[in-house]
């Protein structure tokens, strides 16, 4: 059974609202994936180079743990953007 006009109306902006939404937030997870990537590219490539080996121990280990957090992150959110496509 259809709505009134005004009720179909409603539900088209609404629906068109939510559609809009979901696609700014997939945009957002988008660039904080790629900007998350680009980062540990970088974080990755310093622990591979002579700069590393000028910090502490700890640093080092400190280090190797803050790459290992954003690869898992970089994964949840490539996980994320996946689902989204389905």
């Amino acid at each position: 059974m259809a709505g009134t006009p005004s009720e179909d109306a409603n539900n088209k902006r609404a629906a068109e609202a939510k559609a809009t939404a979901a696609a700014a937030a997939k945009q957002r997870a988008t660039d904080e994936a790629q900007e998350l990537k680009t980062k540990s590219n970088a974080l990755a490539s310093f622990i591979n180079g002579t700069g590393y080996y000028d910090v502490s121990d700890h640093q080092k280990g400190l280090l190797r743990s803050q790459l290992a957090h954003m690869q898992s992150y970089l994964q949840v959110l490539q996980q994320r953007l996946r689902d989204w496509d389905l």
